[in-house]
């Protein structure tokens, strides 16, 4: 029995030796755990600390980013507004560009027409300068020819006054005798009751007269030689001035009191006053 009680004692205090070995090596176990604990938790909280800080950088960029996409958001916006702007002020300077090509197409076609109308209008311009030159010349003429009316109707008063009476008659007859030019009897006619009278043709070498007008331009001159003097048209005369011979003339056309006769040979030129004799 007591073998079995020391046995039990033996077992037990085997027992107990164990457990205190257990004990101890879970002590020791359990002390390393804890320091291990610590030693994690140290790690995770200076990791969490590390992951802390890294999360508030990441954030701050988060919060970076967004301003930036924000500004690039407002800054996109901006640019599409542009973009629109630039599209409106593109289409409105292809219509204005449509309008300005329209007008100058048109201002070519005005541009056309005007060079057609400054040409039609130097014509234009030529011609009346051309009959600006002929009314010129007509109205020279004119008053050439108004002269020699003028001057025709005096010679005709002077020569009814001198036809008035038979004294004038015959003394007009003496002075042509006196100058040794050979003439028809003068007839007066008693019908008409007015003293007029009439000078038939004369022979060459028997009329002179002098020269009225000289006209340069269209070459020719006025005598106070007319009709009544028996003149007609082709008749040659020569012009001299103190018994020199100057040229000759032409007669082409004839009226009372005075020719108009063409420069057919000017050896010296011509002056008012100088004679011109047949």
């Amino acid at each position: 029995m007591e073998t079995k009680f020391k046995i039990v004692v033996l077992v037990l205090a085997g027992l107990l030796v164990v457990s205190l070995v257990i004990i101890f090596g879970l002590q020791n176990t359990k002390s390393a755990l804890l320091q291990d604990l610590d030693s994690a938790k140290e790690e995770l909280l200076r990791q969490t600390e590390v992951f802390t800080n890294r999360l508030n950088a990441a954030l701050r960029d988060k919060d970076d980013l967004q301003q930036r996409i924000g500004a690039i958001q407002r800054e996109l916006d901006q640019v599409s507004s542009e973009r629109e702007g630039l599209q409106q002020s593109h289409e409105a300077l292809r219509r204005r560009y449509e309008a300005v090509e329209n007008e100058r197409a048109e201002l070519v076609k005005r541009l056309n027409l005007y060079s057609r109308l400054q040409e039609e209008l130097e014509g234009f311009k030529k011609e009346n300068q051309t009959l600006r030159e002929r009314i010129d010349s007509l109205t020279k003429i004119r008053v050439t020819l108004q002269s020699e009316i003028d001057k025709l109707k005096e010679e005709s008063k002077s020569v009814k006054e001198m036809a008035s009476t038979s004294r004038d008659i015959l003394a007009y007859e003496d002075n042509v005798l006196a100058r040794s030019v050979s003439l028809s009897p003068i007839i007066v006619s008693p019908s008409t009751g007015s003293g007029e009278f009439t000078i038939p043709a004369t022979s060459p070498g028997s009329l002179s007269g002098k020269i009225l007008k000289i006209d340069r331009e269209y070459n020719f001159v006025v005598i106070n030689l007319g009709l009544e003097r028996g003149l007609k048209e082709g008749v040659i005369l020569e012009v001299v001035r103190e018994g020199s011979l100057l040229g000759k003339l032409e007669v082409f056309e004839l009226r009372p009191g005075v020719s108009a006769c063409d420069i057919i040979q000017e050896i010296t030129p011509f002056e008012v006053g100088d004679i011109a004799r047949y």
